[in-house]
């Protein structure tokens, strides 16, 4: 089977081994990679502001990776995104199956005998007309919580039985061999002091402002220290895309005020496949999202590092985290309930260690295998559906 996942509007990593991505991407290159080890063709179109066009091969995945097209800005709309990946997949040969993230808006242009698209985002509501028309380009839908898929089937009326949910997973032999007892040496923690990592944009709505101010209740109770994986300085527009001068938000440099005299460590943009040795050296992880946070993979990352999580009870946080058993879910924009939850991990190691085992035996069915055959379930079915016989 040839497959093409097209990227339009996050951009894509020059270097996936040294650089950030967004979870759109981690999850479309994830997906890739279990489809090339089942021996299908697969290939991702994407984009980056770099100069020139960019052939990469990951991990068996063709990556086609096209500059942004600068002059394609007319006012409030910008295609500097869009316009180099519609191209690019326009003048090749249509794949079997295409498999469009984050994007409907160019379904109409690209051809193949099945046309996916995978949502991690909320969709618009009221939902446009130009964009209920290109919703239903799409042969298929797929979700990435049962949330999102509610949310969808309400503001689109699109058909139920050609929307999906394929929950966004973890890559568990990964984390399985990560080994956290170095970064934790390298980054001078205490044997008894205990860890909080956030791991994800810096973006007011993924709540880590509240996570400060729910530090600043404990620490004079406990020795205990938190770490910052991540960075505002792509992420525009609501899309981890090219801010002006890679600058951070004035959101970050606040952050970093208000952390200034707390026991925090700003550890910056972390490439996707560096992750799971901090998951591993951390001991809880924090996901203080105050809005419907669609399906974050750092739950399953967290989960699959046989780490308690701390979420809040919104989008498909809650899809992912038993309360009480794999960690604890909380009101957001609570404070004092976030702060109470992790005092009490902090001061019962015997709590977190039995958290710890049920979260890596639940991590098992958020697994990124899992999700890439889920994913061809669909596809296989829609081909099905539309009447191709099947190899």
């Amino acid at each position: 089977m040839k497959i093409r996942h097209v990227l339009a509007k996050m951009r894509f990593p020059t270097d996936p081994g040294r650089q950030g991505a967004s979870g759109v991407v981690g999850a479309a290159l994830s997906i890739a990679r279990w489809q090339v080890r089942w021996g299908h063709s697969v290939e991702i179109f994407g984009w980056n502001p770099s100069e020139g066009s960019l052939h990469l091969l990951v991990d068996g995945v063709r990556v086609w990776v096209s500059p942004a097209w600068l002059w394609a800005k007319f006012g409030r709309y910008d295609w500097r995104w869009f316009l180099p990946v519609v191209s690019k997949s326009i003048s090749s040969a249509s794949p079997d199956i295409l498999h469009g993230h984050a994007c409907h808006h160019f379904l109409w242009a690209l051809r193949s005998k099945v046309r996916i698209l995978h949502l991690q985002m909320l969709s618009p509501d009221p939902c446009p007309i130009a964009d209920l028309r290109a919703f239903h380009q799409a042969d298929a839908v797929i979700c990435c919580s049962n949330y999102i898929k509610r949310q969808f089937l309400k503001v689109t009326q699109y058909a139920e039985d050609y929307v999906f949910v394929v929950h966004n997973g973890a890559d568990l032999p990964s984390f399985d061999q990560a080994d956290g007892s170095k970064f934790r040496q390298d980054m001078g923690i205490e044997r008894e002091e205990v860890v909080l990592l956030y791991a994800g944009a810096l973006i007011e709505e993924k709540g880590p402002h509240n996570l400060l101010k729910a530090l600043l209740k404990v620490i004079g109770d406990h020795k205990v220290r938190l770490w910052i994986a991540g960075t505002s300085a792509f992420w525009t527009g609501g899309y981890w895309q090219q801010s002006e001068l890679n600058q951070v938000s004035s959101y970050e440099h606040e952050l970093r005020r208000l952390a200034s005299e707390l026991p925090v460590q700003f550890l910056g943009i972390v490439p996707y496949d560096a992750m799971a040795p901090i998951y591993k050296a951390a001991d809880i992880v924090v996901v203080p999202s105050i809005y419907e946070d669609p399906h974050p993979t750092v739950v399953a990352e967290a989960m699959a590092a046989a780490k308690p999580v701390i979420g809040c009870r919104v989008g498909g946080i809650t899809e992912t985290i038993l309360n009480g058993r794999t960690g604890f879910l909380v009101a957001p924009e609570s404070v004092s309930e976030l702060a109470e939850a992790i005092a009490r991990l902090i001061a019962n190691p015997d709590l977190r260690q039995r958290m710890s085992h049920a979260a890596r035996k639940h991590a098992e069915e958020f697994s990124w295998e899992r999700s890439a055959d889920k994913t061809l379930e669909i596809y296989n079915e829609m081909l099905a559906r539309k009447g191709y016989r099947l190899d």
